[in-house]
C-alpha cells in the first residue's frame, strides 16, 4: 500500500494512459486561460479607447469655450462657463470640472467649497494623466484626467475633470465572469473529452507496453485476439505485427533450444563408443579379481590384493558414469559452473583421447570464486564441443591444450589443438552462423548459439607453431542474459 502512494506521489511514475491525457487536459486549460486573458485585454483595450475618445471630445469642447476667459483672468466668466459644461457633459458621468492657469492655480471649479479659487490644484489633479493617457483601473470607480489650454502655441491653463467609470468597470467585471463561466466550462467539456479520447488511444498502448514487459521471465505472450480493436486501425496492424515476432520469436527459441540438445546428443554419441570400452575393460579385470577372491578366500595376502583392485576399478567406474550422467542431467542448468566440472569433463574427453593416443594439457587459473557468474551445463557442453572437435582435428598422437584465465571480469577459455587448421566453413559456422547444407557442424553452431546467449564472444586463430587455438570470452558478472 505505501509503495502504490509513493508511486503516486511521483508523477513521472504514472502510466502513460494517465499522464498523456492529463497533459492534454491541462494544455487545453492553459489555452483556455491564455485566450480568455487575451479576450479581457482586448475588451479592456476598446474600454480605455472609448472612454479617452468621449473624454477627449468633451474637455476639447470646454477648452475652447474657457479659452478667452482663462486668457483674460475672467473669474466669473470661467464659473459660468464651468458650470454650464458640467451640465452639458451628456452621457459621459462627469463628477467635477476644473480650470486652472498654467501654474495649476484654481481659477474656477463646479465645486468650490472642495476646490477655492485662488488655491493650488491638489497633487492627484496635477498628476492626473493627459486624454492620450488615460485608462481604467479595477482599484479605483473614479479618474481624473486634464487638458491643457493653449492659445497661440502658448500654455495659458488646464480644464481638469473627474470621471465616474463604475459602468465601464461593471461592463468589464461582467465580461471577466461571462468569460471565466464560459471558458471553464468549455475548458471541462473540451478536457474531458479530450482525456476520454487520448485514453482510448493511449489505452492499446498500455496494452501492448504490458504484453511486452510483463513476461520477462516466461517469454513474450501473444495479445490475445479479443484485445485487439474492432475495426481495422494501426494499432490492430501494430498488435498483429508484435504477434508475428512473438510466434517467430518462440520459433527460434524451439529451433536454439533443439539445435543445443542435438548438440548435447551428438557429443555423447561421439562418446558412447569410446566409454564403452572403458568401462568393459575395467569389468574383465574386476570379475577376474572376484574369481580370485572365490578361489583363495583363506588367503588374506590375495583378498587384500583383490580387493584393492576392486575399489579401484569400481572407483573409476563411478567417476565415468558419474561425469557422463552430469552431463546429460537436466537439472544442472540451474548450477553454477565450478572447478569440478572441468575434472569432469577430463573424465570424459579421457577415453578419447586414449583411443587416439593424445595428450591433454589443461591450466585452470581460476577458482570457484571467480566461476559463480556462469552456468554450469552451458559452459561444460561449450568446452566439450570444443574438446571433441580439437580432437578430431589433432589426429594420432596429437596434443589438446585447455586454457582457462580470468580476463577484465571475463572468464576466458582457450582451448587449442595440433591439428592442420580449421577450415574456412567450420570457421565460419563458428564465428558468423551461415546454415550447413548437409546438417552437419552441430557442434559448432551450438557453441556458436550458447556463446551468444551468455554474452560472450569467439575467436578463431591459427598457432604459430601450427594447429588452431579457439578463445571464448563469456562474462562472468552478468551471467546468461537470455538472448541468442
Amino acid at each position: 500500500m505505501q509503495q502504490a502512494e509513493n508511486h503516486w506521489a511521483r508523477p513521472l511514475s504514472w502510466p502513460l494512459t494517465v499522464r498523456v491525457p492529463l497533459i492534454a487536459a491541462l494544455l487545453l486549460i492553459f489555452v483556455a486561460a491564455i485566450a480568455s486573458e487575451r479576450v479581457l485585454n482586448r475588451f479592456a483595450s476598446i474600454q480605455d479607447d472609448n472612454l479617452r475618445g468621449v473624454a477627449s471630445v468633451y474637455l476639447d469642447s470646454v477648452s475652447l469655450a474657457l479659452e478667452p476667459f482663462i486668457l483674460k483672468q475672467d473669474i466669473w466668466g470661467t464659473f459660468d462657463t464651468v458650470d454650464r459644461a458640467r451640465n452639458a457633459a451628456g452621457d459621459l458621468p462627469v463628477l467635477a470640472l476644473v480650470a486652472t492657469d498654467q501654474s495649476y492655480q484654481v481659477i474656477a471649479a463646479d465645486d468650490p467649497l472642495r476646490f477655492p479659487t485662488g488655491a493650488i490644484a491638489p497633487a492627484e489633479l496635477v498628476s492626473a494623466p493627459d486624454i492620450g493617457h488615460l485608462s481604467l483601473s479595477y482599484s479605483e470607480t473614479t479618474v481624473w484626467t486634464q487638458k491643457e489650454v493653449v492659445y497661440q502655441g502658448q500654455l495659458i491653463g488646464h480644464v481638469m475633470t473627474e470621471i465616474d467609470v463604475d459602468n465601464y468597470l461593471s461592463e468589464r467585471r461582467d465580461a471577466l465572469w461571462s468569460l471565466i463561466i464560459g471558458n471553464t466550462l468549455a475548458t471541462i467539456l473540451l478536457a474531458g473529452a479530450g482525456y476520454f479520447l487520448i485514453s482510448r488511444m493511449m489505452r492499446r498502448l498500455h496494452i501492448l507496453s504490458q504484453f511486452m514487459g510483463g513476461h520477462e521471465g516466461a517469454g513474450l505472450e501473444e495479445i490475445p485476439s479479443a484485445v485487439f480493436p474492432a475495426k481495422r486501425t494501426e494499432f490492430a496492424s501494430l498488435f498483429g505485427r508484435y504477434n508475428e515476432l512473438v510466434r517467430a520469436e518462440q520459433e527460434r527459441r524451439e529451433i536454439a533450444q533443439r539445435l543445443s540438445d542435438q548438440a548435447q546428443f551428438v557429443s555423447l554419441g561421439r562418446l558412447s563408443s569410446t566409454l564403452a570400452h572403458e568401462i568393459n575393460n575395467p569389468l574383465g579385470g574386476l570379475l577376474n579379481a572376484v574369481d580370485t577372491l572365490r578361489k583363495f578366500k583363506d588367503r588374506p595376502e590375495v583378498v587384500e590384493t583383490s580387493a584393492d583392485l576392486l575399489y579401484r576399478g569400481l572407483s573409476n567406474l563411478r567417476d565415468v558414469s558419474k561425469a557422463t550422467l552430469d552431463f546429460a542431467r537436466s537439472d544442472r542448468q540451474s548450477q553454477t559452473l565450478s572447478r569440478i566440472d572441468f575434472d569432469d569433463l577430463q573424465l570424459l574427453i579421457e577415453p578419447e583421447l586414449d583411443r587416439r593416443n593424445q595428450t591433454l594439457d589443461m591450466k585452470l587459473s581460476v577458482d570457484d570464486g571467480d566461476l559463480k557468474g556462469l552456468p554450469s551445463a552451458k559452459v561444460r557442453q561449450i568446452i566439450l564441443n570444443l574438446l571433441l572437435n580439437g580432437s578430431a582435428a589433432a589426429g594420432e598422437g596429437g596434443l589438446i591444450g585447455l586454457e582457462v584465465t580470468k580476463e577484465n571480469g571475463n572468464l576466458r577459455v582457450d582451448v587449442s589443438d595440433s591439428g592442420p587448421g580449421l577450415p574456412e566453413t567450420a570457421r565460419l559456422r563458428l564465428t558468423v552462423g551461415p546454415a550447413s547444407g548437409d546438417g552437419s557442424g552441430v557442434g559448432l553452431r551450438s557453441v556458436r548459439e550458447i556463446t551468444r546467449s551468455l554474452g560472450g564472444t569467439i575467436v578463431v586463430a591459427e598457432n604459430a607453431e601450427g594447429g588452431t587455438r579457439i578463445s571464448l570470452s563469456l562474462p562472468i558478472a552478468a551471467g546468461p542474459k537470455g538472448k541468442q
